[in-house]
């Protein structure tokens, strides 16, 4: 068994491993993992790590490197995702060992702090990560359709995009733990990938003073936050 990063040749045979164990039981682009990393603007292929063997990739692992705010420091940051083994190979500690070259590889590369999420925390702990209480409020609501006279709500155009990013750069100094976005490669590509519906709010003047991405599931009326902002000047206003 060959443990090393994916080489670019590669590409496809790792996304189709990664289709095969996430996508398995659903009717998503099965080139939807070759895409996404397309479009990652920090992507590098040295930060997938792969288990091969007789010319096969089996497991892989993949160090996600952005840049994320704590306190007012942008601080290096490694997010691990697409850990996954080929289930005729699992059992065998592939993912572990690569899990284990990941953390040697931030080290060497001098990330500050690595994170990720999963369902099965105890497996990570084992590896050294720690487990981080994460916070969701659920609540009930129903639709109000009272017309508001100091702003408009309306979808996202492309043309916001601008507006969009300085609201988010300006709101998230305010918490731990968003993604640093002074990528424009980030902006013009990725968001358009990754996105789900977005809607922004308008002032009588025109100017975009907050948006809201969120995941809606019409079968069960459930939606889900994703992301805001809202100018400071609207802060406790809205």
């Amino acid at each position: 068994m060959e443990f090393r990063a994916l080489k670019q040749t590669e590409l496809h045979m790792w996304s189709n491993l990664c289709n095969m164990v996430f996508n398995k039981n659903s009717e998503n682009d099965p080139h939807s993992f070759l895409q996404l990393y397309e479009n990652d603007p920090w992507k590098d292929q040295n930060n997938i790590l792969v288990a091969v063997e007789s010319g096969k990739i089996v497991s892989t692992v993949q160090i996600y490197c952005r840049f994320t705010m704590l306190g007012t420091q942008e601080i290096k940051t490694g997010f691990i995702g697409g850990v996954c083994t080929n289930p005729d190979y699992t059992g065998q500690g592939l993912a572990s060992k690569l899990l284990n070259h990941a953390v040697d590889l931030m080290r060497q590369n001098e990330f500050h702090i690595s994170m990720l999420t999963s369902g099965i925390g105890s497996f990570y702990e084992r590896l050294g990560w720690q487990n981080v209480q994460w916070h969701w409020k659920t609540m009930s609501f129903a639709i109000d359709n009272t017309p508001c006279e100091d702003f408009t709500v309306r979808p996202i155009r492309m043309e916001d995009i601008d507006s969009i990013r300085f609201i988010h750069s300006e709101h998230s100094k305010n918490f731990n733990g968003p993604i640093v976005r002074n990528n424009d490669d980030y902006w013009k590509q990725k968001i358009q990938i990754e996105n789900k519906t977005c809607w922004v709010a308008v002032d009588t003047s025109g100017e975009i003073i907050a948006y809201l991405w969120l995941y809606a599931r019409e079968e069960d009326n459930y939606i889900c936050i994703i992301e805001y902002g809202q100018s400071a000047f609207t802060r406790g206003g809205m």
